[in-house]
């Protein structure tokens, strides 16, 4: 069984932590299993939970304190995880 299935964008098997934030939970760390141009998927049970299109921002840790925070969205879930997709700046509407 392929993993690629239709995706367009390559994903690379990239493991880093990452500080998540949304609305109805506090700031958590979990691990990356990959990324693309596109997005991420990240492992955790608090994410598989979410619903689909729920509003996330996500920071790499373990770096400067200015790393940048990207707004994102959960795409999908399975029992692992959630697959992110990074929202372009024109989309975000304050």
């Amino acid at each position: 069984m392929s993993t690629r299935s239709n995706r367009k964008d390559e994903r690379l098997p990239v493991r880093i932590d990452v500080y998540v934030t949304g609305e109805g939970f506090q700031k958590f760390i979990a691990p990356t299993l990959n990324f693309s141009e596109k997005g991420l998927f990240i492992e955790s049970k608090i994410l598989a939970a979410m619903k689909k299109n729920s509003l996330i921002e996500v920071q790499a840790a373990h770096m400067a304190s200015d790393a940048p925070i990207l707004k994102a969205r959960i795409a999908w879930s399975n029992q692992y995880g959630a697959g992110i997709e990074y929202l372009n700046q024109e989309n975000n509407q304050d």
